[in-house]
């Protein structure tokens, strides 16, 4: 994973942490203009993190669905304490992967891509006023009024007391890439250009930089962040007494 606080922003207000043994990855990136962005990302990641490895449920659907609306409580409590937190929120992402299945959650405009067979797709949706209305056919993408209003979310975590994740799996693949990445990434560096880094660099640390440095070459108007989980091939199991 990698993080830069860009050209333009003062604080760097993205968050992404992981714990691989147990195969999960976060990433968040608090909202500018609201106070305290980076409280409140670093705030969901922690919260997100410790519901996951912690005790409970092992389905994993209801237990990622749990994990977000805890990290929900957690952003809002600690702006309870304090006046100067009262707004703040962030966009959350979280995979979650086995050799089996792969379980993503998100809120906000965060993004999850997989590259697989080459194609770079992405696998989450955004929450912006934008998707909704090109969704229904009432705005173009790429258009003046969609780049106007495009950082306007329909959901956030901290914000509200009750918010809805969006859930998804799939399973992964063998040689399948997954990206994790804030919106300073998506929205300077167009997804061929992204695919295009993601197959020229095996390794996931160049590839990472890679990305990097191509959103800061496109402006780094914002914090980026990314993140990338590569799925190897299982290796397979010795027999006993073998």
């Amino acid at each position: 994973m990698l993080t830069d606080v860009g050209r333009v922003r003062q604080r760097n207000e993205d968050m992404a942490d992981a714990n691989a043994r147990k195969g999960i990855y976060v990433l968040a990136d608090g909202m500018g203009g609201h106070p305290a962005g980076n409280v409140a990302s670093k705030t969901a990641v922690d919260a997100l993190i410790a519901h996951l490895v912690g005790k409970g449920t092992r389905d994993r659907p209801t237990k990622l669905r749990e994990s977000v609306l805890v990290a929900n409580r957690a952003v809002l409590q600690l702006a309870e304490t304090d006046p100067s937190m009262h707004g703040m929120g962030t966009t959350v992402c979280v995979l979650w992967v086995s050799q089996a299945r792969a379980y993503l959650a998100h809120i906000g405009d965060s993004r999850i891509y997989v590259m697989r067979d080459g194609e770079l797709h992405q696998i989450t949706r955004d929450h912006t006023v934008v998707r909704e209305l090109i969704d229904r056919g009432e705005l173009t993408e790429g258009s003046v009024e969609a780049q106007r209003i495009g950082h306007i979310l329909t959901q956030a975590v901290g914000l509200e007391a009750h918010v809805e994740p969006d859930l998804g799996m799939m399973p992964p693949k063998p040689g399948d890439v997954f990206l994790m990445c804030s919106d300073g990434l998506s929205d300077t560096v167009p997804d061929p250009a992204i695919a295009a880094i993601l197959r020229q660099h095996t390794d996931v640390k160049a590839c990472a930089h890679a990305l990097v440095a191509a959103a800061l070459e496109a402006g780094g108007h914002d914090n980026v962040t990314v993140l990338i989980v590569r799925c190897e091939a299982s290796k397979p199991r010795k027999k006993k007494g073998s």
